[in-house]
């Protein structure tokens, strides 16, 4: 549940940040109050190369869309560019 929320308020805040700066401020924010409110430590919350959460990795048309982290970024390209595909045809 942390981690969502980190990733949540990344997408929320953070997309509308311009400057690298300030998404890394933001980004250490997010960390300082997600690691000391839950007690965690940086690593077990910063569990993957970059915190992705999304309903879309089993097919845009499956039954049950799980709203889930996706850890594998390169599995992810592929989806998008499958997804991206069947829009084209």
């Amino acid at each position: 549940m942390t981690r969502i929320w980190v990733h949540e308020n990344t997408r929320v805040f953070g997309d509308r940040l311009i400057d690298t700066k300030d998404r890394k401020w933001l980004d250490g924010i997010l960390i300082k109050e997600a690691c000391d409110t839950m007690s965690l430590e940086k690593d077990i919350l910063l569990n993957a190369e970059r915190l992705i959460f999304g309903d879309y990795m089993e097919g845009i048309e499956a039954e049950n869309r799980v709203y889930a982290q996706i850890s594998d970024t390169k599995i992810l390209v592929e989806k998008v560019i499958e997804f991206l595909d069947e829009y084209n045809n």
